[in-house]
């Protein structure tokens, strides 16, 4: 699903919080982009140097791709003692705005900072700004109001969206059409179910769902169950079963409407890996199809998943798994109890097979078999390994550089050497197989970067490690 920006420049140096969490820090007149999906958060401007001046506000998303800016000005901001509670605007992109909604008594009004002048507000609900105006509710109806606090559009409606490509989706009763920012009914209150508009096509329902344009006019027929989208210009698409009323088929329709995936009886679910590779499922059994409708792997498969670098996919057949590239050859057969993701720095992948650990390549030759008890993942060109509850250090060839003798191999240094341990006591080798400290230490730390610091009983020391 595409995200929505929200954008925060401040008059102070401030930390932002998103649902109680810091997600930045904003410098003097910078700007902070937080990247967020549909739903609604809490959001907190601290004063960085005075952590009792903020602000906080609940801010929704209900559109995707909005792009907003959000001028906060603490230096203009008083919050009094009994904490009342007040709400920047959501604005509109141009970012002029210097005004607040201010909430007391379940009531609201607009407050301008530069002025101090208040605009009373008697309604029962403010909701955010969106290109320039707001939806506000009295009783069950809403409206809108512009930056002044002027109704602009008459509150009638039972239920109102933010604008989106210059059109708000209304409802009257059980009807739902669209109006332009002067309230005109460019689209007549006639569907039984709508969406926003995006990018000048929306969602409708009129016994089935369609896509319509600006103009009201259905460019699919609306004989589908579902629609939902849009991935790079496609919309997922499922067939109505006029015998049940249920899904009967998924599909994906271009812009133009166009079934670039024909709804096949018996896909239950078809979703995008890559740009041109999809997912689809059937008879509860996975395979992967391209945008043109081939099949580029069979729909045999338990699960089937891309792996991190966009370059194999993972498949699962009877519990066992296998590997594939992108085009869908086999790399290895369906015969391992698990496959991890790959290291693409290390381009090795760690492998089990009958219980016993290995490593493939990206060509999924097994280049280290798996006879291990356990083994981690490639690290700087060494792994861990275990066997019979001693650990060594292996290459990527699969030749020890430390042998399995010791207690605890630890490969998760920064730097440039391990950690070894024998009777409780510690010791370090490098990723080279030289052991540069004995193994007679009780603990061993990398606090500064070059610097081994060790304790022996009650007395710490320190070496410099070499190049």
């Amino acid at each position: 699903m595409a995200e929505s920006l929200l954008k925060i420049i401040s008059d102070t140096d401030c930390i932002i919080y998103k649902d109680t969490i810091e997600v930045g820090e904003i410098k003097l007149n910078k700007i902070l982009e937080i990247p967020l999906r549909l739903g609604t958060y809490f959001i907190e401007v601290v004063n960085k140097n005075d952590e009792a001046n903020r602000l906080s506000f609940d801010y929704s998303v209900e559109t995707p791709e909005i792009d907003d800016l959000l001028r906060v000005s603490l230096k203009n901001l008083k919050i009094n003692s009994s904490n009342n509670v007040v709400k920047p605007l959501q604005i509109d992109i141009e970012g002029n705005l210097k005004r607040y909604i201010k909430e007391k008594d379940n009531h609201y009004s607009i407050l301008d900072t530069d002025t101090n002048f208040e605009i009373p507000l008697k309604y029962d609900e403010v909701l955010p700004f969106s290109d320039g105006l707001a939806r506000v509710r009295i009783g069950r109806l809403y409206g809108y109001i512009d930056m002044n606090g002027k109704v602009v559009i008459p509150i009638k409606y039972n239920d109102v969206r933010p604008f989106s490509d210059g059109l708000a989706l209304v409802r009257i009763g059980d009807l739902y059409g669209y109006i332009d920012k002067n309230g005109k009914e460019v689209i007549p209150l006639q569907f039984s179910s709508a969406e926003s508009f995006h990018n000048g096509l929306a969602i409708a329902v009129d016994g089935g769902e369609g896509l319509i344009d600006k103009t009201g006019n259905f460019i699919t027929s609306n004989k589908y169950y579902s629609i939902s989208g849009g991935y790079d210009g496609y919309y997922s698409v499922q067939l109505m079963n006029k015998r049940y009323g249920d899904s009967a088929g998924c599909g994906y329709i271009d812009r133009t409407g166009k079934e670039v995936i024909k709804p096949v009886w018996g896909y239950r679910c078809i979703e995008f890996i890559t740009s041109d590779l999809l997912r689809v499922s059937k008879n509860n059994l996975l395979g992967v199809i391209n945008i043109q409708d081939e099949i580029i792997i069979p729909i045999v498969y338990e699960s089937v998943s891309l792996m991190l670098s966009y370059e194999h996919i993972l498949v699962k057949q009877n519990g066992k798994s296998g590997l594939m590239d992108i085009q869908g050859t086999p790399l290895t057969p369906c015969k391992y109890d698990a496959i991890e993701r790959f290291d693409y720095n290390e381009n090795m992948a760690h492998v089990v097979l009958n219980n016993k650990h290995g490593f493939i390549n990206e060509k999924g030759e097994e280049v280290i078999k798996a006879v291990y008890d356990l083994a981690c993942n490639f690290n700087n060109g060494v792994a861990v390994v275990k066997e019979e509850a001693k650990y060594g250090l292996i290459d990527k060839t699969g030749n020890n550089i430390l042998p399995l003798e010791y207690d605890s191999v630890d490969n998760g240094c920064s730097e440039d050497v391990v950690k070894i341990a024998q009777n409780g006591k510690w010791g370090c080798a490098t990723r080279k197989g030289e052991i540069i400290l004995p193994i007679e230490y009780d603990e061993i730390n990398f606090p500064i970067k070059g610097v081994i610091w060790m304790r022996k009983e009650d007395d710490w020391s320190s070496i410099k490690i070499k190049s």
